[in-house]
């Protein structure tokens, strides 16, 4: 019912609410003159709302952007337009349409309504609840908060600003986006796709598709992986096993490589990495570099590639194995993965003897193992009597294989049944 109080100003009913507004022909001004729960349609950016406190459970439905004033709790959008609307202090329930939506809830704990859009919410509150359909579009959360998991049917969660984050993902294919601080983000099941950007990262891959993206200068990043076997992507510096992992290997920048309570097999790749195996027999192949290698407890295996120095820690005579790389080291003349052949080790007590040729003149033209108790350096004797040995000790391939860290000011005690000529990799 309308009726008509004097030039341009109308008082009407409509359902269970009274307002009292002024109309021409380009805007509308609303207000309510009764407690009731309001509707009000704005269809014009022009068009005002009026509310005071404590009138009602009120929503504007708006055909266009649009935010919503005080004391108005709910905004529902019509039409098929790509409209951005942001709620107010009060706790909102926003309702998009079927048009790509921005939902803002604003201040307060806000319900956001996606529909069969690309929708995009921006969550500033830890009580916001965003509510998506199946099938209803490719959806966005960009927040500021310290946590956040995404909730069902959202694929995308972004984070802003530079405090540290930490981002969840649900059952679908996760793009989780991280800020300038030092995220943990994790894209629980499917196949997600992980960017730090900024900040020291950590990243929760359980998924073998699962992709870690990280680039140049973007801190000092690790993955703690479940998979079976993983292998770093660039840019990542650091692997920690966890579950029923059992394989990890590194890329070419400088890695540290953890191991778990599994038998586990730990290769760094090129670059100058730390191992750790930890519990469980583990087996540890620095790869290329100056790789420093730390078995743990349990019978390990430490893998040498070729001569480049790798250091040992914790090297135990009484249970660990040295590999050596067939194709390094073939020129032994060992069967592969039988124990070292006694004449191949000379055990001396000083570098200079082993550096100095001095070898080299004893009656044998071996390829041997040398190991200096002094300095528990372990040198590779690639030439046996030829020429070369007289100037270098060594031989032209030769030089230095690993260093035994000493324990208790001592070297450990190394005999041939330490060693074995393998296929490593």
């Amino acid at each position: 019912m309308l009726v008509r109080l004097g030039i341009n100003l109308y008082q009407f009913f409509v359902g269970k609410v009274c307002l009292e507004g002024a109309r021409n022909r380009n805007s509308s001004v609303f207000r309510v003159i009764e407690t009731w729960s309001t509707s009000f349609v704005v269809d014009n950016f022009k068009d005002r709302v009026v509310e005071a406190a404590n009138q009602g459970i009120d929503t504007v439905r708006s055909s266009i952007s649009y935010t919503l004033r005080n004391h108005t709790e709910n905004l529902v959008l019509t039409g098929t337009q790509n409209l951005d609307d942001t709620g107010n202090s009060l706790a909102n329930i926003i309702t998009g349409n079927s048009g790509h939506n921005v939902l803002n809830g604003g201040a307060g704990a806000d319900t956001l309504i996606g529909k069969t859009g690309d929708d995009t919410y921006l969550v500033d509150d830890i009580a916001d609840v965003t509510i998506e359909l199946a099938n209803g579009g490719i959806d966005r959360v960009r927040t500021a908060l310290a946590n956040y998991t995404l909730t069902g049917h959202i694929e995308y969660l972004e984070f802003i600003g530079t405090q540290n984050s930490n981002g969840i993902g649900n059952n679908l294919s996760n793009t989780i986006i991280g800020n300038a601080g030092n995220n943990i983000l994790d894209g629980a099941a499917g196949v997600d796709k992980l960017i730090g950007g900024l900040g020291n990262d950590t990243y929760l891959v359980s998924d073998a598709g699962d992709l870690v993206v990280e680039s140049v200068s973007e801190g000092i990043d690790l993955v703690k992986s479940s998979l079976a076997d993983y292998t770093l992507t660039e840019q990542v510096e650091n692997l920690l096993l966890v579950g029923n992992a059992i394989k990890g290997t590194g890329n070419d920048l400088a890695n540290t490589i953890t191991g778990n309570t599994a038998n586990n097999i730990l290769f760094g790749g090129d670059g100058n990495d730390a191992l750790f195996g930890g519990v469980g027999d583990d087996k540890l192949i620095g790869g290329v570099g100056i790789d420093t290698l730390t078995g743990g407890a349990g019978v390990d295996t430490f893998a040498l590639l070729e001569t480049g120095g790798d250091i040992i820690t914790d090297f135990d005579p009484s249970k660990d194995i040295i590999a050596l790389n067939q194709t390094a080291f073939g020129l032994l003349d060992q069967i592969v993965g039988s124990v070292l052949n006694a004449t191949r080790l000379v055990v001396v007590n000083s570098d200079a003897i082993a550096l100095g040729g001095v070898l080299d003149l004893l009656p044998s033209p071996l390829t041997r193992l040398i190991y200096s108790t002094e300095s528990g350096n372990l040198f590779h004797d690639a030439n046996g009597t030829g020429p070369l040995g007289i100037t270098n000790g060594l031989g032209e391939s030769g030089g230095l294989i690993a260093t035994f860290e000493k324990v208790l000011g001592a070297a450990p005690t190394l005999t041939s049944a330490n060693f074995v000529v393998d296929s490593i990799v």
